[in-house]
Order: C-alpha cells, then sequence, then structure tokens
C-alpha cells in the first residue's frame, strides 16, 4: 500500500485549523458568591481505600480459585 503524504497533510491541517476555530479568549467566570460548598477531600483516606481494595480482590481470587470446578 503506498502512504500519500498529500492525504496525511491534509488530515493534518484540517484537525489543526478545527481547535483554532474553537479558540476563544473570554473573561474566565466570575467568581462564586455566598459561601464555598462544603466537599469531602478523599485524601485523608485514601490508604484506607487502597487496602480495602487490595483485600477485596484477594478474597475474590481466592473464591474464584476455591469454587471452580476439577475436571472428571
Amino acid at each position: 500500500m503506498k502512504i500519500v503524504p498529500n492525504t496525511i497533510i491534509n488530515i493534518a491541517v484540517v484537525l489543526f485549523s478545527v481547535t483554532n476555530c474553537f479558540a476563544d479568549n473570554e473573561p474566565p467566570p466570575p467568581p462564586p458568591t455566598g459561601p464555598t460548598p462544603i466537599g469531602l477531600p478523599i485524601d485523608n483516606g485514601i490508604l484506607v481505600l487502597l487496602i480495602i481494595g487490595l483485600a477485596f480482590a484477594f478474597l475474590r481470587f481466592k473464591m474464584s480459585n476455591t469454587h471452580k470446578k476439577t475436571p472428571m
């Protein structure tokens, strides 16, 4: 199969020109007024979530190995 560089260049030009069409210098939105919403940070519990995930994966792996059918 012969690669035609002209087609590749045309595709690249079209793809890069589309991003320039939608690029706009709009001003940033105004800051929110009133109290900021209270969020729940996940940073403090990430280690606990990782340990629970590993324990669950180990449990599922052990269960799948013990419930396999043995060939006769």
